[in-house]
């Protein structure tokens, strides 16, 4: 999600998380969508709305590289390592895609 597509973006994704798009997406599209839609709130800047998106993403796709490894870094921002620090967020991440490790 590009910053100056955020709005376009999210109206997408708010369609297909909808009540009549959701029935029509598979459990990795929705895990999907929840994980888009929530880095499109940390692009905006609100980490603390984007964390409950990402933990239902992971619901639906526990093994999910992207969500678990932004998910982790959500909580590191929000100076709450210790929800990340278990470690289990960062090693779903990196063993499922060890080329998508970000370093800041």
């Amino acid at each position: 999600i590009r910053k100056k597509e955020v709005a376009r973006g999210n109206e997408l994704l708010e369609k297909a998380l909808s009540e009549e798009g959701r029935p029509t997406l598979s459990p990795g599209s929705v895990s999907k969508a929840l994980a888009l839609k929530a880095e499109s709130l940390v692009v905006e800047g609100k980490l603390n709305e984007a964390v409950p998106l990402f933990e239902e993403a992971l619901k639906a796709d526990p093994s999910n590289p992207f969500t678990n490894g932004r998910l982790a870094h959500a909580y590191a921002e929000l100076n709450q390592p210790d929800k990340a620090a278990p470690a289990e967020l960062w090693n779903r991440s990196i063993e499922s895609n060890p080329l998508a490790l970000e370093v800041n």
